[in-house]
């Protein structure tokens, strides 16, 4: 292997037109020596922005900072997409460069907060990952083995003992569902048994009051009345009201700064179809009342029951994912 303030500094490099782009400049901070091996670390700083990251083997510690406030990647990239394993670094491959190229995925896919955001938005994004570190550190060390896997089939299992991320290929799983027990270990020593969860529809039972508007052309603009059963990190079963109702709409415009309100006629359910793409808004009862808008399309209807899937995950909305492992 050639000497890792080389590789940092190539790994550097794969790096440099994006962070470039936006106003960072690179400076290799240091070489150093620990129980774990050789290592050299770098980072990138604008003003009060730093991205730092060291290297040994592979691409190891990645940390956002803003002033005297630092995030971890892992905590910063789940307060940003909503998922845990969203993030494709750490990744898992021989090639040492390889986590640099995933690093640069995740900086173009989920952190524009970091690179042109408002030190305020950085500042609530930062506070987000704290609350999931927070969250996640206080989880029993068999809590912390369940795993679960990416649309890459890849899953990252934290090592209970070092805390040390690492990345493993579960495409020979694919084909199983349920619960698989199987045993890993870390380049520190330790192995232990880890639990992976192919069930991914965990769903959490709830009671909520929320709203929907049809978006399908030909019936948008139709809004009905639903409770929310259960919630999943891609989907809803709801009641529907059946009935048609005049109720008294309010909007809120943070743009305007100013609430409005209208009288407006509710749909019936029976206006709803499968394949129907519905606006689906709700407020969790978590101690912030976290108010949820999102875009679904109705995947089936047993009336008055209806089952969603969210069409798409907002990246600055962790409140749902965070609200779905609370008890």
């Amino acid at each position: 292997m050639k000497p890792r303030i080389d590789i940092l500094r190539d790994g550097s490099e794969i790096l440099k037109p994006i962070m470039n782009k936006h106003g960072f400049s690179f400076s290799i901070d240091g070489e150093g020596s620990s129980s774990g091996g050789n290592f050299a670390f770098g980072s990138w700083i604008k003003k009060d922005r730093k991205l730092e990251y060291h290297f040994r083997f592979s691409l190891g510690l990645v940390e956002y900072s803003l002033s005297t406030k630092t995030i971890e990647h892992e905590f910063f990239l789940w307060a940003l997409s909503g998922e845990k394993h969203k993030a494709k670094y750490p990744g898992s491959s021989e090639d040492p460069l390889d986590g640099f190229r995933r690093l640069l995925d995740d900086l173009n896919q989920f952190c524009a907060v970091f690179l042109t955001g408002s030190d305020l938005e950085l500042t609530y994004a930062i506070r987000k990952a704290e609350d999931l570190k927070d969250y996640w550190e206080a989880l029993s060390p068999l809590k912390k083995m369940e795993v679960s896997v990416n649309s890459e089939n890849m899953a990252v299992i934290t090592c209970p003992k070092c805390n040390t991320p690492k990345s493993v290929d579960m495409s020979k799983y694919i084909a199983i569902d349920g619960l698989i027990r199987f045993t890993t270990s870390c380049k520190c020593g330790h192995s232990w048994n880890a639990t992976l969860d192919k069930r991914d529809k965990l769903r959490k039972k709830t009671n909520l009051s929320g709203s929907y508007t049809i978006l399908t052309p030909g019936k948008e603009g139709l809004k009905g009345v639903m409770n929310i059963l259960d919630i999943s990190r891609s989907g809803l079963k709801t009641k529907i009201n059946r009935m048609r109702l005049k109720v008294k709409d309010h909007d809120f415009s943070l743009e305007a700064g100013k609430s409005t309100f209208d009288y407006k006629i509710q749909a019936s359910s029976d206006d709803l179809d499968v394949d129907d793409i519905i606006l689906v808004e709700f407020q969790l009862d978590n101690v912030k009342r976290s108010r949820i808008s999102r875009k679904a399309v109705i995947r089936w209807v047993n009336l008055p029951y209806i089952g969603v899937e969210f069409t798409s995950k907002p990246i600055l909305d962790s409140d749902l994912g965070y609200y779905m492992m609370s008890k």
